[in-house]
């Protein structure tokens, strides 16, 4: 084992690793004799996944770290292969994507084909390490770390102890950053990690995983609604609520953006209307001009590592300042970078359609601050007790609008007409159907749901 520096972080990283299979596949069209033929041409490529990404990527980071700012850290992982195995290999997991070319914007003139996620092709599950109990662990496993990295994918991890790191059998971790998948809050591994490490967990997750676990949260309505359901199940609802109790919970809403919700008191009471909210903070990171699913509609094909994104970003700003992380700034990193993976598609510069780690870092490493960024309102600060229980009161529905510009409205209407819509409000949610446009939270709502109901019928 590698001699531990005091200076030097120490970083572990583990959780279910997956043999990722990448099948790419063009329609080229070629012309032969005065006539077009479609040639399909198909390739496969290799690549370590899972937690063996997250290593790699994570690696990336340190070496970069060490490169320009000499910061130094030592990280430990999870033994996986380093050279391509073979898809029946039974010692791991194996994940199959195709791959295809898409346009890289539905805009004319940003027609440029790239490599994006075409379907998902499913997991094939490792029958010794459902069967026979042999799982990879990681490699001279120290019993003590800085930061603590798990990849919690439902694929065995989360409930077998004898696989995690001695860090959580025999220290406490600085930090623990945890990238959880559906069902969410749930295992042998979540029950341990918000028992003992609480107050020092970092969880990142989707809204869509979360939404696949007994929540009711709204969808494509408004950056308002969604944002204050979310935040009230995170709270009040006890399939999840236990997320209340960790330091950060960063929920990611694909491209259009992503929530950080903070504990102010790992100490303090929970569950009761009175207190659990006023413990909690929640800041809304969005694309005012979107809401979450739209921005993909805009650029054909899907993508696969938003999540890794944000959770890199995440330890990126862990191992810049373990003790003063600036996890705003690791969202805002995380976002644009998992745009940016969108709109370039995957693939190397060595022409391997494969997942384009060092492109990634170099992305991840430039501070961006393209999001608009707003406190979301306590959903619960107008119950009223009823019989017992506490009920919302009436009142008007918060709005990021009226947040900004608090006063009245006449100066914005005078504004809008002035310097246009983008200038007057930026950084407040629009609703743009054809021709109209519109800044009331409520028609926004409205529309948006004739637009799904229309939607779903076609």
């Amino acid at each position: 084992m590698p001699a531990r520096n005091q200076d030097t972080a120490t970083v572990v990283v583990s959780g279910d690793v997956t043999m990722d299979w990448h099948i790419a596949r063009a329609q080229l069209a070629t012309t032969r004799t005065g006539w077009i033929e479609d040639q399909g041409q198909t390739r496969v490529f290799w690549q370590r996944g899972g937690a063996a990404l997250l290593a790699d990527l994570i690696e990336a980071i340190a070496v970069r770290l060490q490169k320009q700012l000499g910061i130094a850290s030592t990280i430990y992982q999870v033994e996986a292969p380093r050279a391509p195995v073979t898809p029946t290999d039974s010692r791991f997991h194996h994940a199959h994507k195709r791959w295809g070319h898409f346009a890289r914007s539905s805009k004319a003139g940003d027609q440029k084909p790239v490599w994006r996620l075409a379907e998902w092709l499913g997991v094939s599950i490792s029958q010794e390490q459902s069967q026979q109990g042999i799982w990879p662990s990681v490699v001279d496993d120290p019993r003590e770390a800085d930061l603590l990295v798990l990849h919690d994918a439902a694929l065995g991890f989360r409930d077998q102890p004898e696989r995690w790191p001695l860090a959580l059998q025999s220290a406490r971790p600085r930090w623990i950053l945890l990238k959880m998948s559906r069902p969410v809050a749930q295992g042998a591994l979540w029950e341990h990690l918000h028992q003992y490490y609480a107050d020092r967990l970092i969880v990142v997750t989707t809204i869509e995983d979360l939404r696949q676990t007994e929540v009711q949260i709204s969808r494509e309505l408004s950056w308002e609604r969604t944002a204050q359901d979310l935040a009230w199940e995170l709270v009040y609802n006890p399939h999840i609520n236990t997320l209340s109790r960790c330091a950060h919970v960063v929920v990611s809403f694909g491209a259009a953006g992503a929530m950080l919700i903070s504990r102010q008191s790992a100490s303090a009471p929970l569950h009761t209307a009175e207190t659990s909210q006023s413990l909690i903070q929640s800041r809304l990171f969005f694309d005012h001009k979107v809401i979450e699913g739209m921005w993909e509609q805009e650029h054909p094909g899907s993508m696969s590592g938003y999540t890794s994104c944000i959770t890199v970003a995440i330890a990126h700003q862990l191992m810049l300042d373990i003790e003063r992380p600036d996890l705003e700034q690791a969202i805002q990193n995380g976002l644009s970078t998992l745009r940016t993976l969108h709109l370039e598609g995957i693939g190397t510069e060595q022409g391997d359609v494969t997942f384009p780690i060092q492109r990634v870092v170099d992305q991840l490493m430039q501070n961006t601050t393209s999001m608009s960024v707003t406190d979301v309102q306590d959903p619960g600060r107008r119950l009223t007790p009823s019989v017992g229980r506490f009920q919302p009161a009436p009142a008007g529905l918060w709005t990021i609008l009226e947040d900004r510009h608090v006063g009245g409205l006449d100066q914005v209407a005078q504004q809008i007409v002035l310097h246009g819509v983008d200038v007057a409000l930026e950084g407040v949610p629009i609703g743009q159907f054809g021709a109209l446009i519109t800044v009331d939270r409520q028609e926004i709502e409205n529309y948006r749901s004739l637009r799904s109901l229309v939607g779903e019928y076609c």
